[in-house]
């Protein structure tokens, strides 16, 4: 006789409401049949789980990533030669779990109850689409993922690109606290997943966990979910240079609402580092069985950079800026990333005591300690928040900030610069009395405005340096000269600053820079 089982996961306890089972799966399943194993992700990390041994635990990943690759309804492990009798079920399904979770075939697929069958060894799909429009779907939640790569750089070592998605993920998205608190319930439970960060660019820690380990495992950078009951909260380990490491981006975007301000305190850490940070539980469990909290993780990023800031970290003029913690507020620039973490770092701009100081709102004369200066990059200009303006820099040689935004009247009435960044063209800032708690902001969103490129641009010298591609001081077609030849031959006569010749920020030096170069002249 066929058993349908429901198997409940370690945070189904997160779940509002009592679960739905799906229906019972009775009819026989399709294996599938790969032309070539050539589109299949490198299972390697997986490793042997529970009672099943390395090579097994990669060939289930395998056989799950295909069945979904192929949009079947059911994963049949049959011919895969497992069953789903005795202990292997929950090391079957706690790696059916984490292929759903982490890497981009499961984009769509439900990560909630899970059913099985014991005596046809499948176990059920649940789309968020249709067959009539999954395809299309599914097109254009993988162009979603391919868009935040495509800010992502070849020439970066594995750590500048897992730097690069960690802070893109806590600028641009924020903890749905709507959800959580329960104002809201997300159909499928997708406040829980990628999907559902893409979608509503919101996410508890499972979003933001999922959409991490999506990109990087899409990278080729190892990446797994961790979850904890005990602490109701899921993060990341990620694999570096032959090492795991923890990293927990919700927690480091524990800023929420205030866009660019983004401690790096859980970031590529040792389980000791993240105990520190209120990880604090016994139960961190892989694959939902296997637990991960004594993992021997080297001190590699003891000495990071990025330890050294509470802002977001920005790929600017062929470095990363970051806007230095101690005074008198340094804005650097960090080129030669080191393996452990450390960098060249030039100072780029020293701020003015007004300029880094927050005042107390309700007490005059008083300056919080620290200073909330938040960066935004559109382009090869900087901009950084004060207190009540916006400026900007235009390159490491040009570093005179320059103003190009000073708060209206109506404006400063309403308190300060909290929160900065960039949406395409535009600058979108934040503005509040002080930096709230989350139950406060959850009540009464901070407020955010739109600068438009017309807006901003209006202030910067009218010989952008932004677009001096030769080093001469001036924008003139003998620049447009220059950028051309380095298209078409790779070799432009005289100096020719090559990291300021992406314009249009696509990540390769080509014609649509060109483009953009000869509109600027017109």
């Amino acid at each position: 006789m066929k058993r349908i089982v429901s198997f409940l996961t370690a945070l189904s306890a997160l779940c509002m409401g009592a679960p739905q089972l799906p229906a019972p799966a009775y009819a026989e399943t399709v294996s599938v049949q790969a032309e070539t194993d050539a589109d299949t992700p490198d299972f390697s990390c997986i490793g042997a789980v529970g009672t099943l041994s390395a090579a097994e635990a990669q060939n289930v990943a395998k056989t799950v990533y295909q069945s979904i690759q192929a949009h079947l309804p059911e994963v049949s492990f049959k011919e895969a030669g497992f069953d789903l009798t005795g202990q292997n079920i929950n090391d079957v399904i706690g790696i059916y779990r984490t292929v759903i979770s982490c890497w981009d075939a499961g984009i769509l697929a439900i990560n909630n109850d899970i059913s099985y069958n014991t005596y046809y060894d499948i176990i059920t799909l649940n789309y968020r689409f249709g067959d009539d429009e999954y395809d299309a779907q599914l097109a254009a939640y993988s162009g979603m993922l391919d868009e935040i790569l495509s800010g992502v750089r070849d020439t970066w070592t594995d750590v500048e690109k897992a730097l690069y998605l960690h802070d893109y993920l806590a600028v641009n998205y924020d903890y749905d606290y709507d959800a959580y608190y329960g104002r809201v319930t997300r159909e499928n439970r997708a406040d829980h997943s990628a999907y559902g960060m893409l979608t509503n660019h919101l996410g508890v820690c499972e979003g933001y966990s999922d959409l991490y380990a999506m990109l990087l495992n899409r990278l080729g950078i190892d990446a797994l979910k961790i979850i904890s009951e005990e602490l109701h909260h899921a993060w990341n380990m990620i694999r570096i240079d032959g090492n795991w490491y923890y990293v927990d981006v919700t927690w480091d975007d524990n800023y929420t609402q205030y866009a660019g301000i983004v401690p790096h305190n859980n970031f590529l850490r040792t389980g000791a580092q993240m105990a520190e940070s209120n990880h604090n539980a016994a139960d961190w469990l892989s694959f939902y069985t296997e637990n991960v909290c004594d993992l021997a993780v080297p001190e590699t990023f003891s000495n990071a950079f990025w330890l050294e800031t509470d802002s977001a970290i920005l790929p600017w003029q062929g470095g990363w800026v970051s806007v230095g913690r101690a005074a008198p507020c340094t804005l650097f620039l960090h080129r030669n990333i080191q393996p452990d973490g450390t960098s060249e770092a030039e100072p780029v701009a020293e701020l003015e005591y007004a300029q880094y100081k927050w005042p107390v709102w309700d007490k005059p004369g008083y300056n919080y300690t620290r200073n909330y200066v938040a960066p935004a990059v559109i382009g090869n200009t900087l901009f950084f928040t004060t207190p009540t303006g916006i400026y900007a820099l235009l390159s490491p040689e040009n570093a005179v900030p320059v103003p190009v935004y000073e708060l209206t009247e109506a404006e400063r009435a309403a308190g300060f610069l909290y929160g900065l960044y960039a949406n395409g063209s535009t600058l979108r800032y934040g503005i509040d009395t002080s930096i709230r708690s989350h139950a406060e902001t959850f009540n009464t969103p901070v407020q955010y405005y739109s600068l438009t490129e017309a807006e901003w641009s209006k202030n910067l010298p009218e010989d952008d340096l932004r677009y001096d591609l030769n080093n001469d001081n001036n924008v003139t077609v003998h620049d447009a000269v220059a950028l051309a030849r380095y298209v078409n031959e790779n070799a432009p006569e005289g100096t020719f600053l090559a990291d300021r010749a992406d314009l249009d920020q696509d990540a390769v030096i080509s014609i649509g820079d060109l483009t953009v170069l000869l509109q600027v002249l017109q």
